[in-house]
């Protein structure tokens, strides 16, 4: 009766082992695919302050651009000379009317 009980305890303290192995196995795995994870999210965390970066330069062009849009109608209307503005391929992009009284 001893014996089988001696096997027993030796078989169940095997599985054990065999388990606690198991376990800590996959813990280091697991730390492994955090560690990636984490690698992965600084990345993207950098990227994302550089895109950030590109689209406040990009909003700043934009606010430029539309104030000397803005500025050329306004000069392009005050002036009474008639006037036509021409894009790359010579097609009319802006014009002013010709004054009254011409």
């Amino acid at each position: 009766m001893c014996n089988r009980s001696s096997e027993e305890h030796e078989t169940s303290f095997e599985e054990l082992q065999a388990a606690h192995e198991e376990i800590v196995s996959s813990n280091e795995e697991l730390q492994s695919t955090n560690e990636e994870l984490q690698t992965a999210k600084e990345e993207l965390q950098a990227t994302n302050e550089e895109l950030t970066t590109v689209n406040d330069e990009l909003q700043n062009r934009i606010a430029v651009a539309a104030q000397l849009s803005n500025d050329l109608a306004n000069l392009v209307d005050s002036i009474n000379i008639p006037t036509s503005v021409l894009g790359p391929d010579l097609c009319i992009r802006r014009f002013s009317p010709v004054p009254n009284g011409c």
